[in-house]
């Protein structure tokens, strides 16, 4: 069951921290905060090009919002109730932070940027796209292993902290929108109704490193 809220304002992206407590962006880069499940949003504070992009929390109270067209990413540590600039501008369409103090975002151009200091600088990742393809979402199972998906069934991963990305075959040309995860499958939705499944992700990740691993002496006892 679905009950329509009047608020009076254009809402952008949303997320709940709790079934109670959420944060919404609007307009002209201004963030409304919730307690009470919507029913009343109160400002808090307003940043440039933050009314399209997305949201991160990695507790309930430190999160961040990463927006597009010259836009910003901005970081509270309060729960959303204020916010500050991290001082980085690009066109950003996601962000994810799969620990504290590493954090990746996905933009426009195919770009991808990198922070590991808890979003205090942030460096531009070469992911080896042509500039048409936009990257659309992000996901990372850990620090080092990470999903981008975007225009004309570009999916690519990178196991290694985002120093080599790979593209993944997808069997589609459909602009793929969003990509998340769970500790054995990846799920990805696009264009025209498509939804795609990524399955034993963790097996796979455990088979990448045995191949790596050597004994000494070998044979070993």
């Amino acid at each position: 069951d679905w009950t329509i809220k009047d608020l009076s304002i254009d809402a952008g992206k949303m997320i709940f921290l709790s079934a109670d407590e959420g944060l919404m962006a609007s307009e002209h880069g201004m963030v409304f905060h919730t307690e009470n499940s919507g029913k009343q949003w109160m400002h808090a504070g307003v940043h440039d090009n933050v009314s399209t992009g997305d949201f991160c929390f990695i507790n309930n109270k430190i999160g961040y919002f990463a927006g597009w067209y010259n836009g910003s990413i901005i970081k509270t540590v309060d729960g959303g109730m204020t916010w500050q600039s991290l001082h980085v501008t690009g066109d950003f369409l996601d962000i994810y932070f799969p620990s504290k103090t590493t954090g990746y975002t996905a933009g426009l151009f195919g770009s991808i940027t990198k922070t590991e200091d808890e979003g205090v600088t942030w460096k531009t990742l070469n992911t080896g796209l042509p500039k048409e393809i936009n990257l659309y979402s992000i996901y990372c199972t850990d620090n080092n292993t990470c999903y981008a998906v975007g225009d004309n069934g570009t999916m690519i991963k990178t196991i290694d902290g985002g120093e080599h990305w790979a593209i993944q075959e997808t069997n589609t040309s459909q602009k793929l929108n969003a990509i998340t995860c769970n500790d054995h499958d990846c799920y990805v939705v696009g264009d025209g109704g498509i939804v795609l499944k990524a399955s034993n992700i963790v097996p796979e990740k455990i088979a990448e490193l045995t191949s790596q691993l050597q004994l000494y002496p070998n044979p070993s006892a």
